[in-house]
């Protein structure tokens, strides 16, 4: 008996020093008055702004 389907691989992990990120449109987020950034479908986080 044959199986339906492609064969099935070993998971595919990320990497440990991969950073992670997402991607949004023009209106997927705006800047907040208290440093903080709304992201859609997120909140508003608190960046670690690393030029500062």
């Amino acid at each position: 008996m044959e199986k339906k389907g492609r064969k099935v691989g070993y998971p595919k992990f990320k990497k440990r020093t991969s950073s992670q990120s997402a991607r949004l449109t023009r209106r997927g987020f705006s800047m907040k008055e208290n440093g903080g950034v709304y992201l859609a479908k997120i909140g508003i986080v608190n960046p670690i702004w690393s030029r500062m």
